[in-house]
C-alpha cells in the first residue's frame, strides 16, 4: 500500500450479516450472527491529534486506536464504547486553546485569491463520530474498529 495515499484515520461500523441461507464453513455451520457486514467507512488523511498536545494526543489515541483495534472482539468494540470514546475527545477539545485551530486540507478560492480554511481538527473529528454514534447507536450488534 503506497503510505502517501494511506489514511491516517479509518472508521469502520460493522453490523450482525444477515444471511439468505445457511453458510457451511469446515463442515461447522455459521450463522449470521457469527459474521459481520460493514455498514459505514470514513477514511480521511486530515491530521486531527496536532490540535492536541503530546499527552492529550496519546490519551485521545488511545481511546480510538486501542479501544477500537480489529483483534478484539465485536462486544469489546460496541458503540457504548465509541460513546466513551467521545466523552474523552470532548475533554480534549475542552481543554486544548485557541492554538488547536490549524490550517486544514481544504483551500477555497475567492476571486483572485486562495485561502486555506482553518479548523480545530479534534472538534471536526469529534463533530463526525458523534454523526456516527447518533446514527448507528441504536444498530442492534453494531461494532467499531479504528485503524
Amino acid at each position: 500500500m503506497n503510505q502517501e495515499n494511506s489514511p491516517t484515520l479509518r472508521l469502520t461500523i460493522w453490523r450482525p450479516a444477515h444471511l439468505d441461507r445457511g453458510l457451511m464453513y469446515e463442515g461447522a455451520a455459521i450463522h449470521g450472527g457469527d459474521l459481520h457486514e460493514e455498514a459505514y467507512r470514513w477514511e480521511t488523511n486530515e491530521d486531527f491529534f496536532g490540535s492536541f498536545d503530546s499527552a492529550q494526543s496519546a490519551v485521545v489515541r488511545a481511546a480510538l486506536f486501542t479501544a477500537f483495534a480489529t483483534h478484539l472482539a465485536p462486544a469489546q468494540r460496541s458503540m457504548a464504547q465509541l460513546f466513551a470514546a467521545l466523552q474523552v475527545l470532548e475533554a480534549a477539545c475542552a481543554d486544548a486553546g485557541e492554538e488547536a485551530w490549524k490550517d486544514g486540507l481544504t483551500v477555497e478560492s475567492f476571486g483572485d485569491g486562495v485561502i486555506n480554511l482553518r479548523a480545530h481538527g479534534g472538534l471536526v473529528l469529534y463533530r463526525q463520530l458523534r454523526w456516527v454514534y447518533d446514527i448507528f447507536k441504536d444498530v442492534p450488534g453494531a461494532s467499531v474498529t479504528v485503524r
